[in-house]
């Protein structure tokens, strides 16, 4: 009898284990379930947010939203530094990049020289980097 009643604790314990496992596996699961929804409703806000680009914006430089969203993709590409300028050197990356996807490759020496006034005209403060705003100014 005493064993019996020794054999029906373990299994009451086992069984406890096993729930508090299952408890703790659950709570696991709802943990990574809110985890991804909250990364879905910040992933939600971004995508809100690139939308809302001012009209105003959009009149200033002559450029549809598509064109807007394009040139802002390539120039935080090449803003290495995420500071929210590009130099010269990066300018001229991104439009070597632009035309080698339309199928051309002007040598680098030649295409520095021409890319240099329209960098210099862009670059309004002087500081030898532009800015997004600067750099929509010469977007093609």
């Amino acid at each position: 009898e005493v064993e019996e009643q020794q054999e029906q604790q373990e299994e009451v314990e086992e069984e406890k284990e096993e729930v508090e496992e299952q408890q703790e596996q659950q709570e696991e699961v709802e943990e990574v379930e809110e985890q991804e929804q909250q990364e879905e409703v910040e992933e939600q806000q971004e995508q809100e947010d690139v939308i809302e680009i001012d009209q105003a914006v959009l009149n200033k430089f002559k450029v549809s939203k598509y064109e807007y969203l394009t040139a802002k993709e390539l120039f935080d590409k090449y803003d290495i530094d995420k500071g929210g300028s590009i130099d010269f050197e990066e300018m001229v990356d991104i439009t070597l990049d632009l035309l080698t996807k339309k199928g051309k490759k002007p040598s680098r020496n030649l295409f520095e020289r021409v890319a240099r006034p329209y960098f210099n005209r862009a670059d309004k403060d002087g500081s030898g980097e532009i800015e997004f705003d600067e750099f929509l100014t010469i977007y093609p």
